[in-house]
């Protein structure tokens, strides 16, 4: 099951498609002109494809999906960069972006899980994982002169300086690697299925646990980290980190804003799960590819800070008058008193409720 996913050996190259949705004239080849200029050639074209298998389902996800990887997963990371770096503080390194990339890969696979055909979902994670050991090669053993990776550039982490050997990546620690990769992305998956089906309980201590890196998980000292000792936590709490990753050294202070920072990705995750839920199915399979990623990759903010928290955003009319209720009520209701309920009492509605269900079960009896 596992191999249909994702390969634990490296994954084997593919010819690299454009990244540009639309190529430009300059780029056509002949075959490319005479197809559009000629009807017979078209014909001849389209049934030389179809006797070749390029026009199946499995070849044509293939191929939407990787502009779909392309422009709105591996781009993802950019939209929200100062939020991840400074808010959950991941730093700006190829794997916190492969975290953050595969978050939304994730969601994406949610909604193509609904299409008639399993290749969507398999297609979109076989271009996931080309372009993760295409950019594995490149930190490893960067190439003498700046190329363009699988898919397209980011500015979530530096880019490799050029390499002054041409030699290439050793195959072992790619394939380590790879294997690593594979397992993040296997257990986080789990994760938000699972969390997906719960509730946003779950959901949110998945976030906690992947994202934020299960910091404070026994406890925060009360000294501040320290270059011999820089994380905060009580011991045993690094070890909870995501799939054993140690979480980076951030000012305990910071920890009690954890939970907000996982609503605030919970809200996030819900909502593009809607949107994307919200979006035809002819989107997907019909129409034309631009279309396609301008309208999947349209990714929103994060809700972070709370809005209706800090005051940021107005209250509605509405919200007003509730809020104008509530604390009316608030002043109007007595104090509460204090809670006495002892063991006594417990005990003795404990027997009230057996001798209750005794007589019924007589008069059923009966």
């Amino acid at each position: 099951m596992l191999r249909r996913y994702a390969s634990t050996q490296v994954v084997p190259r593919h010819p690299r498609l454009s990244a540009r949705l639309v190529p430009s004239p300059e780029s056509e080849t002949w075959l490319t002109r005479k197809v559009k200029d000629s009807k017979a050639w078209a014909a001849f074209f389209n049934a030389a494809i179809f006797v070749l298998g390029y026009s199946s389902t499995t070849q044509t996800a293939a191929a939407r999906n990787y502009h779909l990887y392309a422009h709105a997963c591996a781009r993802a990371p950019e939209r929200n960069i100062d939020f991840w770096v400074n808010e959950c503080h991941l730093p700006p390194t190829f794997q916190s972006y492969f975290l953050v990339a595969n978050i939304h890969v994730w969601l994406i696979a949610a909604r193509l899980r609904a299409l008639p055909h399993t290749a969507h979902v398999q297609t979109l994670v076989d271009h996931f994982f080309i372009d993760i050991e295409d950019r594995i090669r490149m930190i490893l053993r960067p190439p003498p002169q700046p190329v363009e990776p699988y898919t397209l550039l980011t500015t979530f982490y530096p880019e490799p300086l050029p390499a002054p050997k041409t030699n290439k990546a050793p195959e072992t620690l790619v394939t380590r690697q790879m294997k690593v990769f594979r397992d993040q992305w296997q257990g986080m998956w789990v994760s938000l299925d699972h969390g997906l089906v719960a509730g946003d309980e779950h959901l949110a201590a998945t976030i906690w646990r992947n994202v934020l890196g299960a910091r404070g998980a026994h406890g925060i000292n009360s000294t501040p980290p320290t270059a011999a000792d820089p994380f905060p936590e009580k011991k045993g709490g690094a070890s909870l980190a995501s799939h054993g990753a140690p979480p980076s050294p951030i000012p305990f202070s910071s920890y009690p804003a954890f939970p907000e920072l996982s609503l605030a990705l919970t809200r996030y995750i819900r909502r593009e799960l809607k949107r994307l839920e919200n979006i035809p199915d002819s989107v997907f399979l019909n129409d034309d590819v631009p279309t396609m990623c301008r309208v999947v990759a349209q990714w929103g903010p994060i809700p972070y800070p709370d809005p209706m928290r800090d005051g940021t955003r107005p209250q509605t009319d509405a919200e007003k008058s509730q809020a104008r209720d509530l604390l009316l009520l608030d002043e109007a209701l007595p104090p509460k008193p204090e809670d006495k309920y002892s063991k006594v009492d417990i005990d003795s509605d404990l027997k009230l409720f057996g001798a209750e269900v005794g007589s019924k079960k007589e008069r059923i009896k009966e």
